[in-house]
C-alpha cells in the first residue's frame, strides 16, 4: 500500500505566517497550486482509489479540487487535522509575543503527558492521534493500494516521525520537535510525500517506508 499525503495549498493565512482556525480558506495562489498537484496525482499508475481529507475547510477545498480529478468522493477525518493550538493564538504571527509566551512552558513540559498550557493538544495527545491515524490506515490499505490523504505540514512531519512508535515506546528528542514547530522542515503548500506500508514480522522492524518527501516539482 502507498499513502500519497498532500499538504494543502496555500492560505493567506499562510503568506503572513499567522496561527489558523478551523475555517482558513485556500487563497487564488493555493488553489492554483492544488489544481497542479490534482493533474499530477491523476497520472499514477495503478491509480489512486481512495480519497481522504483533513476535514478543515482549506483541506477540504483542496480534496474537492483533487476528487474532481481523480474522480472520488472525498472521506473527511479528523483524523488528518493539524495539530489543535491554544485556540486564543489563532489570527496571531507565528513568532508573535504570545506564540512565543505559551511555547517556553509548553516545551518545558513536553514529555508531561496530563500538562496543558490551555486547550491544545499535547505532544502525548499528538502521538495518540497517531498511533489511531496508522491502525486506520492499514484498515484503508486492506482495499486500496493507493491511498490520498490531504492534510497539514506540522500534523504530516508528526506522523512521518512517531509512524512506528508505540505507546510503550515514544521518546522525542526537544530539538526535533522544536525545529518541526517552527516550521524548519515544514513541508511546501501542495506538497506530494509517499509513505510504502510493507508488513513485516520482525516487531523491530519499521513496517512503513518514506519513498517521497515533500515533493514539490510539479509546482515549479
Amino acid at each position: 500500500m502507498y499513502i500519497h499525503f498532500i499538504r494543502h495549498g496555500e492560505t493567506e493565512y499562510n503568506r503572513k505566517h499567522l496561527h489558523q482556525g478551523l475555517d482558513v480558506p485556500l487563497s487564488l495562489k493555493g488553489r492554483q497550486q492544488i489544481q497542479k498537484t490534482a493533474e499530477k496525482l491523476a497520472g499514477f499508475q495503478p491509480p489512486i482509489t481512495k480519497l481522504i481529507t483533513s476535514d478543515l475547510a482549506r483541506t477540504v477545498e483542496s480534496a474537492e479540487i483533487i476528487g474532481r480529478a481523480l474522480e472520488l468522493t472525498l472521506e473527511p477525518n479528523v483524523l488528518f487535522r493539524e495539530v489543535q493550538r491554544p485556540t486564543f493564538l489563532y489570527n496571531k504571527h507565528h513568532f508573535g509575543l504570545g506564540s512565543i509566551q505559551a511555547s517556553i512552558p509548553m516545551l518545558t513540559h513536553l514529555h508531561n503527558p496530563h500538562w496543558h498550557y490551555s486547550d491544545e493538544e499535547n505532544l502525548s495527545d499528538l502521538q495518540d492521534r497517531v498511533i489511531e491515524a496508522v491502525a486506520y490506515l492499514k484498515e484503508v490499505g486492506k482495499e486500496h493500494e493507493h491511498v490520498a490523504v490531504v492534510s497539514h505540514a506540522f500534523i504530516l512531519n508528526i506522523f512521518i516521525k512517531y509512524m512506528c512508535s508505540s505507546p510503550e515506546h515514544r521518546v522525542v528528542r526537544i530539538p526535533d520537535y522544536i525545529a518541526t514547530l517552527l516550521g524548519a522542515k515544514k513541508l511546501h503548500n501542495a506538497s506530494i510525500t509517499t509513505l510504502m506500508f510493507n508488513e513485516d514480522e520482525n516487531p523491530n522492524t519499521c513496517d512503513w517506508i518514506l519513498t517521497a518527501y515533500n515533493d514539490h516539482d510539479h509546482l515549479a
